[in-house]
């Protein structure tokens, strides 16, 4: 609800928009927790037509050295959703097991467009012609920690660390943290990052072993 307010006063029937008033980083965040949660479907249309007008195209990542930790799952769930309220979308499917262009190859209406021919060596160009064509890039990352991965992530606007409620996960979304910090390091500026829970129970069924998690991430903040 706080996210909501922070936005712009936004109508269900197209209104001008006003003067850009908020960073791109908060309205790159409050449009993440927005989809995931399916709380805003009155807000997509605007906010991807205020986007559009007033900045550019935000590049958004998925990263975890955990494989199955929901990356690819958390992507398509807000790539979709954007989709569906007619933004352009692109995903750069850089997971070696391609899991986004099977996703594509099936029946899917969507309208998302895919690119799969991906290497360590042309993520940033890829990622740059994606950015010219559509309003929103989503980078679905390989399961490790990589010189790819870390390109990725510094080329980004918002990296996206899924986990679940165990402590394994939350160790390696801890390495996913590192990696971005690591980048920061690299290139000398601060990178904006979020931890997605997945796979979780919702309150009040909240299991203990998930509320330590939340409540450790919450003191490192």
């Amino acid at each position: 609800v706080r996210l909501v307010e922070s936005l712009p006063q936004l109508e269900k029937e197209p209104s001008p928009m006003p003067s850009p008033c908020y960073s791109d980083d908060s309205i790159l965040i409050a449009i993440m927790l927005l989809a995931l949660s399916l709380l805003s479907q009155r807000y997509y249309s605007d906010i991807i037509r205020y986007l559009g007008q007033e900045h550019t195209m935000p590049v958004i990542c998925a990263a975890n050295p955990k494989g199955g930790a929901g990356k690819s799952t958390t992507i398509l769930a807000i790539a979709c959703a954007i989709a569906e309220q007619g933004g352009r979308v692109t995903i750069i499917d850089a997971d070696p097991n391609k899991p986004i262009t099977d996703w594509r190859s099936g029946s899917s209406k969507a309208q998302i467009e895919v690119v799969s021919d991906v290497s360590e060596s042309n993520i940033g160009e890829r990622i740059k012609d994606a950015a010219a064509r559509s309003q929103f890039v989503f980078v679905d990352l390989e399961g490790t920690a990589s010189r790819m991965t870390s390109r990725a992530i510094m080329r980004a606007d918002l990296t996206i660390i899924p986990l679940g409620g165990s402590a394994l996960e939350a160790k390696q979304a801890a390495r996913a943290v590192g990696l971005v910090r690591e980048s920061e390091e690299d290139i000398g500026r601060k990178l904006p990052f979020v931890l997605s829970f997945n796979r979780t129970s919702p309150p009040p069924f909240t299991k203990k072993i998930e509320r330590e998690i939340a409540a450790q991430i919450r003191a490192n903040e």
